[in-house]
């Protein structure tokens, strides 16, 4: 998270046109897509300890890298890289966080958000770009001394490649609800700010706000994950409809603020409510869960595009409208 915050504005200063920002952004989310699917397979046919270890070890080293971005063409190399290295790990990860805790899969979720909340601060602190890449880049090499005192191989079957659509047919009452939810979310993530200022918040209030989402998630998550996984799942889906209308009726900013502890809660219950009923119901557990977070990394290259669609002939509040709508469609079409 520390060191994604300042890319556009990283970029800008290297001159690149909105166009190529992006196209940046678009193109590390696109290989994201793909790389979290493709090594969620691969773990599942070979040794998940490889992909673990050589993920965060790979990631820490491109990382780094970004200390000699110089223009807006080593900016999209080198972006396009470290999204292919970043989906290597997660999956694999996830398996090892569900068998750890007996297929609990809520701390392990809101310790993602306690880094998430904390890495924005930081980034926030330190606002030296090299100094944030080397932060993050010995944050993941940390994370990899760690995970190399990991000796277990969780009860792991190899599976076919012809397995992989068969695994995403089973499970699609799980996927399609999270991917409308999460092109929902990122058609708005991509002008928040943008929507909190038109509100009058001030650039510390819109630091608050992404706080407040991130660490009530982290504080939410020991109370969800005992329960039903399929309820997780709706009552994620409906209180993101809630959240979405709830912005849309919002007259300031302070309205807001409430509103991004609800959004905890929609994230929190909807992301182990699916992790947990995907991971418990098939065999493929690092092919179920890269593909979920394939799902969000396609949804984070066409929800920006339909957002600023919406935006061209609209106002705002019309997509946090139609967002509110599809996360209650989505509702009906969850397991």
């Amino acid at each position: 998270m520390s060191s994604s915050v300042f890319i556009p504005l990283l970029a800008k200063e290297l001159n690149a046109s909105l166009f190529f920002i992006g196209l940046v952004i678009a193109t590390f989310n696109g290989l994201a897509f793909v790389s979290f699917s493709l090594f969620g397979f691969l773990s599942d046919r070979f040794e998940r300890r490889i992909f673990l270890f050589l993920g965060l070890l790979l990631s820490s080293i491109m990382i780094f890298c970004h200390i000699f971005i110089k223009n807006p063409s080593s900016l999209l190399f080198i972006r396009a890289i470290t999204g292919l290295v970043c989906g290597m790990y997660p999956a694999a990860l996830s398996v090892y966080g569900f068998y750890h805790r007996n297929g609990m899969m809520g701390r392990f979720v809101g310790y993602g958000s306690l880094g998430w909340a904390f890495g924005s601060i930081l980034a926030g602190f330190i606002q030296s770009y090299k100094a944030i890449f080397l932060l993050s880049s010995s944050l993941f090499f940390m994370g990899f001394l760690i995970a190399r005192g990991e000796k277990r191989n969780f009860s792991q079957e190899k599976i076919e490649i012809k397995a992989f659509f068969g695994v995403f047919k089973r499970n699609m009452g799980v996927y399609l609800p999270y991917f409308l939810r999460s092109l929902s979310a990122t058609s708005i993530w991509a002008i928040f700010p943008l929507f909190l200022v038109s509100l009058g918040a001030s650039k510390f209030w819109v630091g608050i706000a992404y706080f407040l989402n991130t660490f009530s998630q982290f504080l939410i998550t020991p109370f969800v994950e005992s329960h039903r996984n399929t309820i997780l799942i709706k009552t994620g889906l409906l209180a993101s409809a809630f959240v979405f209308l709830g912005y849309g009726i919002s007259p300031s900013f302070f309205y807001i603020l409430p509103i991004q502890i609800l959004l905890g809660l929609s994230y929190t219950t909807l992301q182990v409510g699916s992790l947990q009923e995907l991971l418990s119901k098939n065999r493929e557990q690092s092919t179920v869960s890269g593909i979920l977070y394939s799902l969000v990394c396609l949804a984070s290259v066409i929800g920006p595009i339909l957002g600023g669609l919406i935006l061209s002939n609209y106002d705002f509040k019309i997509l946090m409208y139609l967002s509110g709508i599809v996360c209650l469609f989505s509702l009906l079409l969850s397991k």
